[in-house]
C-alpha cells in the first residue's frame, strides 16, 4: 500500500486515482486527493493564513476545481485579495453563485455556504470566469478548502 506524504505526495496520489473517493463529514484542504483540478492550477504556499497554509489558484478562464461529497450542505473556503477575480460556483453542474474574490487587502477564511436540495452525493465545482471587479489587479480565482456538514 503506497503512502503519499505532503503536497508532492498528494499530487502523485491524485494522478494514480482514476476516481477520487467521495468525501464525508469534515474539512478538506485544497491539496486533498478528493479535490480534482481541471485546466491549469498552481499552488501558493507563501502565506500562513490559509487552511494548512496553501491556496490553489488559477487565472485560466474555464479552469475548474471539482469536489464530490456526501451530505446535505457544503462550505467553499477561499480568500479575497487585490488581484483576485470572479469565480463561478456550480452544484451538480448547475450554476448557483458568482463570487467576487476581490478585496483591497488580503482576507482569508472567506466562506460560501451551499445547501443542497436533498442529501446524497453531490459535486461542487469552482470555475475561473476570466472576469474581474474593475478595481481588481487580476482575474485569479482561488480555492482554500471545503467543509462538508453532517
Amino acid at each position: 500500500k503506497p503512502e503519499f506524504v505532503g503536497r508532492e505526495g498528494m499530487d502523485q496520489g491524485r494522478q494514480l486515482t482514476g476516481t477520487p473517493p467521495i468525501a464525508g463529514f469534515g474539512t478538506y484542504d485544497d491539496v486533498d486527493i478528493r479535490v480534482v483540478r481541471r485546466g491549469y492550477w498552481y499552488r501558493d504556499n507563501t502565506r500562513m493564513e490559509p487552511l494548512y497554509h496553501t491556496l490553489t489558484k488559477s487565472s485560466a478562464a474555464g479552469a475548474e476545481v471539482a469536489f464530490t461529497f456526501r451530505g446535505p450542505e457544503i462550505t467553499y473556503q477561499f480568500a479575497r485579495d487585490r488581484s483576485f477575480g470572479i469565480a463561478e460556483v456550480l452544484l451538480d453542474g448547475a450554476p448557483i453563485a458568482m463570487i467576487d474574490q476581490y478585496a483591497p487587502a488580503a482576507s482569508f477564511g472567506q466562506q460560501q455556504e451551499v445547501v443542497c436540495a436533498a442529501s446524497g452525493v453531490h459535486t461542487l465545482s469552482v470555475r475561473v470566469t476570466g472576469r474581474k471587479n474593475a478595481m481588481s489587479e487580476g482575474a485569479t480565482v482561488n480555492v482554500d478548502g471545503f467543509s462538508v456538514a453532517k
